[in-house]
């Protein structure tokens, strides 16, 4: 099987696309490598695991236009060149779908759900964490101590690996439609921060869902379950 990764150099792509390398022929396509999704010439592949774009629900608030432009101008360009190369399309969706409405990148998760091709599978993450995640994650920035805060939001963190283990299992089984991807145990960011070792004012922000949980019914039923805890994990990292 030849499968295109897109945004292939991303915290969640670089995991995805080590693992399916292994196995498989893979092209990646990357901005950070000079390959914008919006523009670059797209090659024929018989699987698309589309995980481009732009994420952060708080950064979006400040650059809308930015958000749409990667996160549904782009899809659309990658959903209509496998529609017509005939490829089977995973893309990247987001558990703040559930509250579409609050920020402009829920939005666009939206209406990239809306977008998406027959047949096709939407995997909604929830919070994916790891040691090498994006610097603006509170994950990261609580084992890098620099957390100025927390929040009193609850989060279903899910560590990449996992994640990378539930795309490789719905890669196999050709489910279709739209996925959770995530344990379905909620933590809180205060619990979390307790965990690392941080003592933190609590903020309150806005714009946010105070409680994200995935239902991995589905997911579940497949076989898949996840193999590590956040609170453990952290503990791990941050030694």
């Amino acid at each position: 099987m030849k499968i295109l990764i897109t945004g292939h150099e991303g915290f969640i792509g670089r995991h995805v696309f080590k693992h399916f390398s292994k196995m498989h022929e893979c092209i990646g396509l990357d901005i950070k490598s000079g390959n914008d999704i919006l523009t670059c010439e797209l090659p024929t592949c018989d699987v698309v695991i589309h995980l481009a774009g732009l994420a952060g629900v708080r950064q979006s608030v400040n650059d809308p236009d930015n958000y749409w432009k990667n996160n549904v101008d782009g899809s659309r360009r990658i959903f209509d060149h496998a529609s017509a190369i005939d490829a089977r399309v995973l893309y990247a969706s987001s558990s703040s779908v559930k509250q579409w409405y609050n920020n402009p990148y829920a939005t666009t998760k939206r209406v990239v759900e809306y977008l998406a091709p027959p047949k096709s599978l939407g995997m909604r993450f929830h919070t994916v964490y790891g040691k090498d995640s994006r610097p603006d994650m509170m994950y990261q920035m609580l084992l890098q101590n620099k957390a100025t805060y927390i929040t009193n939001h609850m989060r279903d963190f899910t560590h990449v690996a996992d994640v990378v283990s539930a795309i490789d299992l719905l890669y196999n089984n050709r489910v279709c439609g739209i996925v959770d991807i995530g344990t379905g145990n909620p933590v809180s960011v205060i619990e979390l921060s307790q965990a690392a070792g941080r003592a933190l004012p609590l903020k309150p922000v806005s714009g946010e869902a105070l409680i994200t949980c995935a239902d991995p019914t589905l997911i579940k039923s497949l076989g898949w379950n996840p193999t590590k805890h956040v609170l453990t994990q952290i503990k791990n990292d941050i030694l």
